[in-house]
C-alpha cells in the first residue's frame, strides 16, 4: 500500500549497477531508475489485482515534512532501515496505533521485528468444548423451525433424516412435561430416564424390531453434552470487560477494534 506524495527526485536513491547484480530480480533496465519505482513494478506483477504507488522519498524525510503521512497506512513494513531513522519511525507509528514490522537480511540471515501496541489471539481448536446449542433458552427462529416439524406424522425416510438437534428438544419437552420441571436432566438417573425416552421414538418395522435410525442415536449420546444451561463462557466475558471495550477511545488499537 502507498499513498501518492509529493515527488524529491534529487533525494531518490537510484538502482546502480551492484544492485542489479546483487538482486537477480533486477535487470539492465532497472539502472537508474529509483528502488522505489523498481519494486513497485515487480511486486504488481505478482498479483494482477494489486493496485500499488510508490513515493520517492526518505523515510526520515517524509516524517520532518509530512509528519501525518503515514496515518493512511493500516501497515507498515521497512527493510534494512538505518537504526536511528527506524527508532523515529517506531515512535511515530506507536502513536498511531500502526503495526510496524522491521525486516533486516544479511546474505542468509535475516530477521524480521513486529510492534504493534496489541495483538489478539484467540485459541480457535479450545480442548474439552461442549456445543454452545441453547436447548434450554432457544431463540425464536429456532423454535418456530422445530415447531414445525411434526414427528409422528413424518415418513420412515424423512424421520430417519431429522437433526438429532430437533429430536433432542422435542423429547428434551416432553420429559420435563411429564416430570413437572422447567429444569435440564441434572444427575445420571434424570439423563438415563430421558435416553430411554429418546429410544422409545426410534420406528419399528412390521415384526417389531426397531429400525437402525442414527438420528435419534446421536441424540441419545448427546444427552451427556449438550443439555447444559446457557451461560456466558468466562472467555468472553473477559473480552467484554476488557478496559479497552469499557473505555473506548480514539486511542483504541485496530486490533482492539477488529476483536470488538
Amino acid at each position: 500500500m502507498a499513498s501518492p506524495a509529493p515527488k524529491s527526485p534529487e533525494l531518490s536513491e537510484k538502482s546502480k549497477k551492484y544492485d542489479r547484480q546483487l538482486s537477480f530480480f533486477l535487470d539492465v533496465d532497472s539502472i537508474g531508475k529509483s528502488r522505489a519505482q523498481v519494486a513497485t513494478q515487480l511486486l504488481l506483477e505478482m498479483n494482477a489485482d494489486c493496485q500499488g504507488d510508490f513515493v520517492d522519498e526518505n523515510p526520515h524525510t517524509l516524517m520532518t515534512n509530512d509528519p501525518n503521512f503515514f496515518q493512511a497506512f493500516s501497515l507498515v513494513v521497512t527493510t534494512n532501515l538505518p537504526e536511528t531513522t527506524l527508532i523515529e519511525l517506531s515512535k511515530t507509528l506507536w502513536n498511531l496505533n500502526i503495526p510496524l514490522l522491521a525486516c533486516r537480511s544479511y546474505g542468509f540471515i535475516g530477521s524480521i521485528r513486529l510492534q504493534i501496541s496489541e495483538h489478539t489471539v484467540i485459541e480457535s481448536h479450545p480442548d474439552n468444548t461442549n456445543p454452545d446449542l441453547r436447548l434450554d433458552k432457544p431463540w425464536p427462529s429456532l423454535l418456530e423451525y422445530i415447531e414445525s416439524i411434526d414427528l409422528d406424522s413424518l415418513e420412515v425416510k424423512d424421520h430417519m433424516h431429522i437433526p438429532y438437534l430437533i429430536i433432542l428438544y422435542k423429547y428434551l419437552k416432553l420429559w420435563q412435561s411429564e416430570h413437572n420441571t422447567t429444569e435440564l436432566p441434572k444427575n445420571y438417573k434424570e439423563k438415563q430416564s430421558l435416553r430411554e425416552l429418546i429410544r422409545s421414538g426410534i420406528r419399528k418395522d412390521e415384526n417389531g424390531i426397531p429400525l437402525s435410525e442414527e438420528n435419534f442415536e446421536e441424540a441419545i449420546k448427546a444427552v451427556n453434552f449438550a443439555l447444559l444451561p446457557t451461560t456466558v463462557p468466562s472467555s468472553v466475558a473477559n473480552i467484554l470487560n476488557d478496559n479497552c471495550c469499557v473505555n473506548l477511545t480514539s486511542k483504541v488499537s485496530r486490533s482492539s477494534q477488529q476483536r470488538l
